[in-house]
Order: C-alpha cells, then structure tokens, then sequence
C-alpha cells in the first residue's frame, strides 16, 4: 500500500513546481484576485500537501487548512504588485506568484533561473500599463501626452526581452480601441516600431551544463515567441 502512495505521491510533488510556476499566467492574462487565490489554493493542495500526506500515511485535512490558508494569502496579496511602474526593476509580479515569490534571487540564481526571472517581471510590469490605459482620452493632447509617457516608460528596461512583444502588442491594441480615428493604423505602426527595440533573446543564450533542465526549456518556451513573432509582425499590414 505505502508504494502504491508512492507511485501516486511522487509524480504529483514533482509537478508542484512546474504547476506553481504556470499560475503565473493568471498574472499575465487576468490578474484576478479571487482566480489567483483558487489557483494557489489548489496548487498548494493538490500538488503539495496531499502527496505529502500520501507519503506520511496521514488524513489530509491539515493539508487542507494550510491550503485554504495560503490561497487566502494569494487573494490578498494579488496576482501583481503593488510596485509603480516607474521602477522596471522592482518586483511586479505578486508575492505569492511563482516569480514574485523568488524574484529577490535573480541577481544571484543560476542564469537561466535569473533570465525567466526577469522575463516574467517585465511581463508582469507590461500587464500593469495595460492595466492602466484609461478608458478615453480628453483630447488629442490628452492621447498624445499619454503615448509619450508610455514610450518613455516602455524604452526604459536595459534588457528588452523580444518575448514581450505580444504583451506590448495587447497594451497598444487597447490603446487603439480608445482612439477615435486612425486606431488600426496605428496599432500596426507599434508593431514594426517596438520589435526593432525589443530584441533580447533568450533562445540564442549559451547557457552552461549546471543550467539544465531549467536552461533547455525556457529556450523552448520563450523561442516559440522569439521565433515566431518577426514573422507574424512582418505579415501584418494595414489597409483602408
């Protein structure tokens, strides 16, 4: 019976991470509150305390009340920050989100850990601007004010990973829709704009053997974007 937990047990701690870490993209795509907390929730459970508990032989319910507790933590420490955007290099990303939680670490991890890091914040930090588009603008001085101060903001990481791109995509896709004329244009001149300067790559890195597997897969994953979206971009043409 104790092996059998096992077989159970085991491949689910080993998923704990990697689950973890995927809950990331409620920060990404809808940085919900009340998702992010069930999220964590069942993460915590279902991939922490119960094979854990499999393996000790023990009821599950403390697992329980320590999962409810922390997906009560997540709720209220939110999927992003309370960090200003102003400041690309502080934490974006909630406290109880996989790269929140370790992004203190990235100026001393391992670089393929430090790299998705950094990735991940600046995601994070992208997500908060588009949050912040407002809802119309005044006037065109209004809009155009606006436009600077997002160029300027969006101009100042030292690294400009290309993995962002679809996120500055979304960002100034919304900012179209708020515009009252010319929007498509302008929306597809962001796109040729912004990927002559978001051009760090992470699929290119060098990274040593101490880095495997974490190095191998964020070069898979962050290179589907890399790869792909020159091409998408390159494809998109606005017409009358």
């Amino acid at each position: 019976m104790k092996r059998l937990r096992l077989i159970f047990a085991i491949p689910l701690l080993l998923l704990f991470v990697p689950a973890w870490r995927g809950l990331d993209f409620v920060s990404f795509l809808t940085p919900s509150a009340g998702l992010f907390g069930l999220g964590i929730f069942f993460t915590s459970f279902f991939f922490l305390f119960f094979p854990l508990f499999l393996i000790l032989g023990k009821k599950p319910r403390y697992g329980l009340m320590l999962a409810i507790t922390l997906g009560i933590l997540g709720y209220y420490t939110t999927p992003l920050s309370g960090n200003k955007t102003e400041d690309v290099s502080a934490r974006h990303c909630g406290l109880f989100s996989y790269s929140g939680f370790f992004y203190w670490t990235h100026p001393i991890a391992l670089e393929a850990f430090g790299d998705d890091l950094t990735v991940r914040n600046q995601f994070c930090w992208v997500r908060k601007i588009i949050q912040e588009v407002p809802e119309k603008f005044s006037d065109a001085a209004n809009q155009e004010a606006y436009l600077r101060e997002i160029e300027a903001l969006l101009l100042k990481p030292k690294d400009k990973y290309l993995a962002t791109l679809p996120m500055i995509a979304w960002l100034y896709g919304k900012v179209a829709t708020r515009m009252e004329m010319s929007g498509g244009e302008f929306f597809v001149s962001t796109l040729h704009f912004w990927k002559t300067h978001y051009t760090a790559e992470i699929y290119r890195r060098d990274y040593s053997v101490i880095n495997w597997p974490y190095g191998p897969w964020i070069q898979w994953e962050y290179g589907f974007i890399e790869r792909n979206w020159e091409e998408i971009v390159e494809n998109v043409r606005y017409e009358e």
